[in-house]
This record gives structure tokens, C-alpha cells and sequence, in this order.
């Protein structure tokens, strides 16, 4: 039977190595984004072939990343007929001893896939983000880019659902309320997202998330959640939903309603999510 144990600088312990300290640290948390700055979110906004990646930090493979800026990655150039999909990643280099942003690129096909992770002894990736790249495109939009991070830390996604799947969605204030337990004190809504089983035939849903904390109602969004016409969920809407930092925190005994400033025709089905992450130590 073989014990060992670290770190220790002396003594009968195992020396403090790259090796060891990784090992141990990945039992700390899995590989993925932390909830710190911008959250290393990729994006395109139509500046040419390249994407864009905000600041954040991860933790991968026993190893922390951190960028405080806007870093811009070149992606290659489109096929004249073929559509393409690359991958944006984070790469640890243990030859290198390095960890930097990496665009994978795809292959060109008439049904293209992305291309693979490596994750070996010696190189080690994460995904952060998809990119389609169209026959012909000069330019990278923000529908080019689907998100594909995960997050190391424990997040939950409370649901809030008021009507059954064939429950036709109507406008007004308060339709569901989630209450903030104990447990939840001081967590942080990082994200929101709505979704309709049956989309609305002509005009966008609306969602607002309003909060009552000592009687006191405030909007958290200052840009509202859109599902928009013929679309089932949010995430395909052109304009994004934006929480107001000032009313991001949560305190335990909050009420949050939602509400639905527009209902479309014809949407059924309504739900409404609150992804929430641990305060930053």
C-alpha cells in the first residue's frame, strides 16, 4: 500500500511539484469558467473575421486563468462553398507551461461538425464557444457564436412555471413568485432566460422580473427577457436580456414575480429561469 501526501517543502512529505499541486487542486473544483468579471464570454460583432472575448478567469485542470481585457482572436478565412464550425477554447500547455485562448478550426462540409478537444497529459482544453463560419462570409455576427461554457463553481437554475404545457400566456404582473431561502443569502442571478412550448404567432413575449424586498418593488432587468415571434426561447432573440448590477445580490425572505409585459398571440406554455452562482470570495 502506497501513501502520499503534499504539500510540504520538507519532511517525509512528497515535494511540492507542478504535478502534485494539479492533482490536488482538482478535487478543488472542476475545469470551467468562474463567475468573476465577464465571465470570458465570446462574442462577434461583425468587425471581420474574428471574435471577441471578454474578461473573466477559469479554473482548469488544477490551474487558474485570468484575463482583465477584451482579447480579439483572428478566425480563418471561409470556405467559397462550404460552411464551417470552429471552436474557441482554453488550452493548458504543460510542455509550455502556459494557458492562453486557442481557435480550433473545422473542417469545411456540407453537414460540418466541430472539431475535437484535446485534453492528454500534455494539452488540456475547455470550450468556451462555437462559431459558424458561412461559405463566403467576410465577417463573424453575433448569431455566428453559440456559447458552450461551463461553470467550475455550483450554480443552480431555479424554474419558474405557472401554467401547463398547453396553458395559452397572458400579459400581467406577478404570474409566478420564487421566494429566497437561507441557503441562497447573498448568492448572485447571473443569467435569466425564458421559454414557450407553443411560440407566439405574431408578436414578441415579454418578461420582466420584478423584486419585493420590505415592500419595496424595483424591475432587476434593465433590458427585459424576448421571446421572440415564431421562437420558442430567448436565446435566439436579437436583443439580450440585461440584469441591472444594483439588484443582482439576493437576500433570503426576497420575493421575485414575473412578469409579462407582452403574451403574443397564441404562446403557450411559459418559462421563466434564474441561474444563480455563490457570492465571490
Amino acid at each position: 500500500m502506497t501513501k502520499i501526501y503534499f504539500p510540504f517543502s520538507s519532511g517525509s512529505g512528497t515535494a511540492v511539484t507542478e504535478t502534485y499541486w494539479s492533482r490536488m487542486a482538482r478535487r478543488w473544483l472542476k475545469s470551467g469558467v468562474v463567475d468573476f468579471l465577464d465571465r470570458l464570454e465570446v462574442y462577434g460583432d461583425s468587425t471581420g473575421m474574428q471574435v471577441k472575448i471578454r474578461s473573466g478567469a477559469a479554473w482548469i485542470h488544477g490551474h487558474y486563468f485570468e484575463s482583465d481585457a477584451t482579447e480579439t482572436l483572428p478566425i480563418a478565412s471561409s470556405d467559397p462553398l462550404l460552411n464551417r464550425i470552429d471552436l474557441v477554447a482554453l488550452r493548458l500547455s504543460y510542455t509550455d507551461h502556459a494557458i492562453d485562448f486557442q481557435v480550433l478550426t473545422g473542417t469545411p462540409g456540407t453537414s460540418p461538425t466541430p472539431p475535437s478537444l484535446t485534453q492528454t497529459d500534455a494539452i488540456w482544453e475547455i470550450p468556451l464557444a462555437q462559431v459558424y463560419v458561412q461559405a463566403g462570409s467576410i465577417t463573424i455576427t453575433a448569431n455566428d457564436v453559440t456559447d458552450l461554457r461551463n461553470y467550475c463553481m455550483p450554480r443552480k437554475t431555479i424554474i419558474m412555471q405557472w401554467l401547463p404545457p398547453t396553458g395559452t400566456i397572458t400579459s400581467g404582473d406577478s404570474k409566478q413568485v420564487w421566494v429566497v431561502p437561507r441557503e441562497y443569502q447573498s448568492w448572485v442571478i447571473t443569467r435569466v432566460q425564458a421559454h414557450a412550448i407553443t411560440p407566439s404567432s405574431s408578436g414578441n413575449l415579454v418578461f420582466q422580473i420584478h423584486r419585493v424586498r420590505g415592500g419595496n418593488n424595483i424591475d432587476i432587468l434593465s433590458a427585459p427577457i424576448i421571446v421572440e415571434a415564431n421562437e420558442n426561447d430567448s436565446l435566439s432573440a436579437t436583443n439580450q436580456p440585461v440584469i441591472n448590477p444594483s439588484y443582482q445580490t439576493l437576500a433570503a425572505g426576497d420575493e421575485y414575480h414575473v412578469d409579462v409585459d407582452s403574451a403574443g398571440t397564441g404562446a403557450k406554455g411559459p418559462t421563466v429561469m434564474l441561474v444563480i452562482a455563490p457570492p465571490e470570495e
